[in-house]
């Protein structure tokens, strides 16, 4: 909703031509706000991980191996399981990059806040009956403890692709917008 609200509100309400009159092209203005919207996912999930790794650390007792409660799941050692938490961590933020740009191109494309995120839920939720693949928009945190485990990275294209095509489309429809209302 950060997202939406940042391209989206901002359009609707006319905040956004005060910061157009300034010396800046309107693609550097499109591209600081996805720059820093990805820097707040980044440094929450930082954090996140920081403090969960910390936490663990001081408060539950040292382990030697580590496996989970998934059917054929291999036991890690405790390096292994340190690069599994790095990969999983990684997996969700390149999801949740996917999920700006998807919140993006509907900024665009919508014409008010609130429309574009019940658009943005709807699709969300009506996804998965589409393909597995999309499972992992939805249920990013789950899946990703599976796709891990099974160690299938075809959710990689999947996500790769549709970073490329939502940002790329994003960027079309900024740059060819009407910006006169």
């Amino acid at each position: 909703m950060l997202c939406i609200d940042s391209i989206n509100g901002e359009y609707q309400s006319g905040e956004l031509r005060l910061v157009a009159i300034r010396p800046l092209s309107l693609k550097r203005i499109l591209y600081v706000k996805w720059f820093l919207l990805i820097a707040i996912v980044a440094s929450i999930m930082v954090i996140t991980y920081a403090v969960g790794t910390i936490a663990g650390y001081l408060f539950y007792p040292k382990a030697n191996s580590v496996s989970f409660y998934y059917e054929n799941a291999p036991v890690l050692g405790v390096t292994e399981a340190y690069i599994y938490h790095l990969k999983y961590y990684l997996g969700v933020f390149s999801v949740f990059v996917a999920l700006i740009g998807i919140a993006s191109l509907l900024s665009v494309f919508l014409p008010n806040t609130i429309t574009t995120i019940i658009v943005y839920l709807f699709l969300l939720f009506i996804s998965v009956y589409f393909s597995d693949l999309f499972d992992i928009l939805m249920f990013g945190s789950q899946e990703m403890f599976v796709l891990l485990v099974e160690a299938d990275f075809s959710y990689l294209w999947f996500i790769l692709l549709v970073i490329l095509l939502t940002y790329s489309l994003t960027l079309w429809i900024w740059k060819n917008r009407e910006w006169v209302k």
